[in-house]
């Protein structure tokens, strides 16, 4: 969205943008999110005793502490 802003559009396109579907689904509801409202958390997991790290996707409204 950085980028649009950079090029000068307009408020419709940004929020076109901004609604648009990620193609992501939610991990906590499973519905899919627009890109407004995607949220990326990494998670750091310990297996066999070697840390790995995975991306989580969410809603910004389904994620909480």
């Amino acid at each position: 969205m950085a980028q649009a802003t950079k090029m000068g559009a307009d408020t419709a396109t940004l929020e076109k943008r901004r609604k648009a579907l990620t193609g992501h689904a939610c991990t906590k509801c499973g519905q899919d999110i627009s890109f407004g409202d995607l949220l990326i958390v990494k998670v750091m997991q310990m297996e066999n005793g070697r840390p790995r790290s995975r991306q989580v996707e969410y809603h910004r409204k389904c994620y909480s502490l």
